[in-house]
């Protein structure tokens, strides 16, 4: 299932408010000007905020299966990330980053897109998907892939962001979606994991490689469960991710097991699970 595995224009669309809505704005924009904060600006640094002055101190980051808190955290990571993924995916570049500013809230959205390398397929069912996606290769065996990633930011008091959600917004059955989900997860984990310029470890790949495959797995078992409730199954759900984590745990561990059995799991995956395993045996 899973082995398929700015210098952009950015637009502030300005929804339409009842008084209750122009006043709440009003006021939060009072504060942000007072704190030297502007709503635009913060629209026009993602996806990457490194800028301290946009950021609140206690600001929470969750997104692509990580999580951490602190700005200095916070902005290591950003940092990582704007010098190192275009480093990491080829031909990498953002476009369409669109945003929708509320009070005390920002919704924004961009797009990924770079050339990634085809995973080699094992299982006769593999090699069929990839068949039928009909992807258009280059001479080297690549394909053209893109990812589109939903933000959600929500302010403090001041204007600063004081919480930062990421995730993936595309169908993660789709063959495209399925490569360039993981090289992206990938791309993400390494860019914390090893320093700009050096090569990653043999420990750090597999950390990088497990991290991301699960994160992967995660969401399709996800939506395969929102899929297959009814809909008043999926009003009573609410917003949850379909699987609990103790759920998922468990077929996840079943997931891998059987792959290892009928000898359908990747080379590069034994080699990451016998280094996690041996480092975690530490």
């Amino acid at each position: 299932m899973n082995f398929l595995v700015l210098a952009s224009s950015t637009t502030a669309l300005l929804p339409r408010y009842g008084f209750s809505g122009f006043s709440q704005r009003a006021a939060l924009r009072h504060r942000m000007a007072a704190s030297g904060v502007e709503e635009s600006s913060i629209l026009e640094a993602l996806p990457y905020l490194t800028e301290e002055s946009l950021l609140a101190e206690n600001i929470r980051y969750t997104g692509f299966g990580q999580a951490f808190e602190g700005r200095c955290a916070y902005i290591a990571a950003s940092r990582a990330w704007a010098d190192q993924l275009p480093e990491r995916l080829k031909a990498f570049n953002i476009t369409e980053c669109t945003g929708i500013i509320q009070p005390r809230r920002i919704v924004a959205r961009y797009a990924v897109s770079f050339s990634a390398p085809v995973p080699l397929q094992v299982l006769p069912a593999q090699r069929s998907r990839l068949a039928a996606a009909k992807l258009e290769r280059s001479a080297d065996g690549r394909v053209q892939v893109r990812a589109i990633v939903a933000v959600n930011l929500r302010l403090d008091g001041e204007g600063r962001v004081v919480e930062h959600t990421e995730s993936l917004a595309a169908d993660p059955f789709a063959v495209s979606t399925t490569i360039s989900n993981f090289e992206i997860l990938l791309a993400r984990r390494l860019a914390l994991e090893v320093p700009s310029g050096q090569p990653a470890s043999p420990l750090a790949l597999a950390r990088a490689y497990w991290g991301s495959l699960r994160e992967l797995t995660r969401r399709e078992l996800g939506e395969a469960v929102r899929r297959s409730r009814s809909d008043e199954e999926s009003v009573l759900a609410g917003a949850d991710e379909g699987v609990t984590d103790a759920e998922f745990d468990a077929w996840f561990v079943r997931f891998v097991a059987r792959n290892f059995l009928i000898g359908a799991a990747l080379p590069a995956s034994f080699y990451a699970v016998a280094k996690v395993m041996a480092a975690l045996s530490h």
